[in-house]
């Protein structure tokens, strides 16, 4: 199986596995629909709404398509269309994002806490595969913004920081930033599904594994 394909079926599946309900469509997992409750404590608490989503035979280095099947009304969706008008799965969309996480009871400390270890596992499982493969950790940087809580679901998001303009791919995958040392850069994100509130901040540096002699 292609690495996108891996990387399909991994990120429908934890889709799955999540709060939400996916119906895939012609037996397949490039189409799909989702069916969501509205948050708590929002406008939209209340609410159940259903959006279909495809996913391109380029998923993840092209984003997918994702439209309301019933109406809502927001500032970023079309009321006529139900086409969803986000930078992010427009012109931003990055291969690197992921889609969602939930704390497990082992993540907790003694207090009811996230320990630290798991912020930097999930931090870690957003990192594409060939840069774990070819890579190795030389710092990991967190700068942390607020607690999160065995229930949250958690948006683990990472892009390449940006480099020189000249790099090239990697595998396939879009460019990714290099310091002076030519250790690559990635920028982390992990925040609150239900409204997006950030919890913490991360940034990691890769250099190349040694050869094996």
């Amino acid at each position: 199986m292609s690495s996108p394909c891996k990387r399909r079926d991994t990120d429908v599946m934890k889709l799955m596995m999540s709060d939400f309900t996916v119906e895939p469509i012609n037996d397949g997992l490039n189409e799909f629909s989702v069916e969501f409750h509205g948050p708590k404590e929002s406008p939209y608490e209340g609410g159940v709404w259903k959006v279909h989503v495809e996913l391109p035979d380029a998923y993840p280095y092209k984003s997918p398509s994702i439209g309301f099947l019933n109406r809502i009304f927001h500032p970023n969706v079309d009321e006529q269309s139900g086409s969803v008008c986000l930078d992010v799965i427009n012109q931003s969309w990055s291969p690197m994002f992921e889609l969602k996480g939930q704390p497990r009871r082992a993540d907790l400390d003694m207090n009811h806490h996230i320990n630290n270890d798991a912020y930097i596992g999930w931090v870690l499982e957003c990192v594409p595969k060939e840069i774990i493969d070819s890579h190795e950790v030389q710092t990991i940087t967190l700068e942390f913004r607020r607690e999160c809580q065995q229930d949250d679901v958690v948006d683990c998001l990472t892009a390449p920081k940006n480099g020189f303009s000249e790099l090239r791919a990697i595998n396939g995958s879009p460019p990714v930033g290099k310091d002076e040392n030519h250790n690559l850069q990635f920028l982390h994100l992990l925040r609150l599904s239900n409204n997006g509130s950030e919890i913490n901040r991360g940034h990691t540096v890769w250099r190349m594994k040694p050869a094996k002699r």
